[in-house]
């Protein structure tokens, strides 16, 4: 082993020591040279480095390189590309984990690939803005990124490929640019004749390693407290959004036993006990954001669990439909059909829901808003009663109410 595979492995130690979570994952990946490839790479069974670039690093950043690998296998990077084009799923994936990578202490060279508006979103979306900001040339095919990436240096000599190694890893470190210190490729299981089942064996390997990796760091008492909450986040069962709505309504709705409506689910059996429910009828309003993705679909199966909802405790329910202001309304009494009719698709704005409830003078028990979750524009004051968001956006956050996805 020479002088560069020596510091790398140093840094490896370190991590090891310092930063037990990465280092413990790391012990999973064979680390090699390769003279062909710009900076690091991954494909979730080992991590290649180009000596040229190791060389230029210090041990710091050589350590948080190889967590930076380490991220992408976390995040199934490796596993989750489908057909989407390389260089773009690469940044994706470096504008998800980057800030993890930082705010975890760990030191990255050069300029990172950070974005704020990217707070709190998944790859996919990342990379879904990415994509539309600047489509590839070549339509993202697979094949091809793929293959510039893992062998720029096929048709060349090695002495040529080193040259191009230095020069591309000089002009990183001299470009006031964001750069990417490290990629992720696919995975080799998935070149087997059935990649969904070798994908998800995969993904249930690593999720064993990450738990693994997690009680580790925690028993050495070096698991931050914000990557303890995204491993959870990431490895918890999902809970269904029906169950939600559900328990939250019915929590608003139940708030004393009466034997004046018995619990059915024991009359069949000649038990009369007392069920929840409130005396008077409610008013919900169910806010829709008719400006994003959420799809026919959605707004469908919402629709359904709403009317059961509201047969099962008497509620008035109030639709509300809201883009960048509010568009119009519709009211469903007991026993009415629920259709939902979205109308809008402009801009974003949550404020107008509020605003609406406000104007009418309504004393509701609870909003239940449906939102792709693109927009920061809150109330400045939480409302009195209670809210639910339902969206498709992952790891949203909003100044009051719960969160469910869909």
């Amino acid at each position: 082993m020479n002088e560069i595979g020596r510091s790398v492995q140093k840094a490896k130690i370190s991590l090891l020591l310092k930063e037990a979570f990465f280092g413990n994952l790391l012990m999973h990946l064979e680390i090699k040279p390769d003279k062909n490839i710009p900076s690091f790479a991954t494909n979730g069974k080992c991590i290649k480095y180009s000596p040229a670039y190791a060389q230029q690093l210090t041990r710091s950043e050589t350590a948080g390189v190889l967590a930076h690998e380490v991220m992408h296998c976390v995040f199934k990077h490796h596993i989750e590309r489908g057909g989407r084009d390389h260089k773009l799923w690469n940044d994706a994936g470096d504008y998800c984990i980057n800030p993890i990578l930082i705010n975890s202490g760990l030191h990255l060279p050069g300029k990172p690939l950070l974005d704020s508006r990217f707070a709190n979103m998944t790859t996919i979306q990342i990379y879904n803005i990415l994509y539309a900001e600047n489509p590839p040339s070549d339509g993202g095919n697979q094949d091809q990124s793929q293959d510039q990436s893992q062998d720029q240096s096929q048709d060349q000599s090695q002495d040529q490929s080193q040259d191009q190694s230095q020069d591309q890893s000089q002009d990183q470190s001299q470009e006031n640019v964001p750069t990417s210190c490290g990629e992720v490729n696919d995975s080799p299981r998935l070149s087997k004749t059935d990649s969904q089942e070798a994908c998800e064996q995969e993904s249930n390997i690593w999720n064993q390693r990450i738990i693994q990796a997690a009680i580790n760091a925690k028993m050495a008492g070096r698991l931050p407290a914000s990557l303890d909450r995204l491993i959870t986040g990431l490895l918890a069962p999902k809970v269904s959004w029906k169950e939600i709505l559900w328990q939250f309504v019915q929590e608003i709705a139940q708030d004393d036993y009466s034997f004046i409506r018995p619990n059915r689910k024991y009359i069949s059996e000649g038990v009369f006990l007392p069920s929840l429910y409130s005396e008077s009828i409610l008013d919900i309003v169910v806010a829709i954001d008719t400006s994003g993705s959420i799809s026919q679909d959605n707004l469908n199966q919402a629709a359904s669990e709403i009317s059961e909802i509201q047969n099962s405790i008497d509620a008035t329910v109030h639709v509300v439909y809201v883009d960048a202001e509010f568009k119009g309304a519709q009211e469903f009494n007991p026993g009415d059909e629920i259709k939902l009719e979205a109308k809008g698709g402009g801009g974003t704005d949550f404020i107008p829901a509020f605003e609406w409830v406000e104007k009418k003078q309504l004393d509701i028990a609870c909003m239940i808003y449906l939102t792709d979750g693109y927009c920061s524009s809150f109330p400045e004051q939480e409302p009195e009663y209670p809210v639910l968001w339902i969206t498709n956006r992952k790891h949203w956050k909003t100044p009051f109410g719960e969160i469910v996805n869909f």
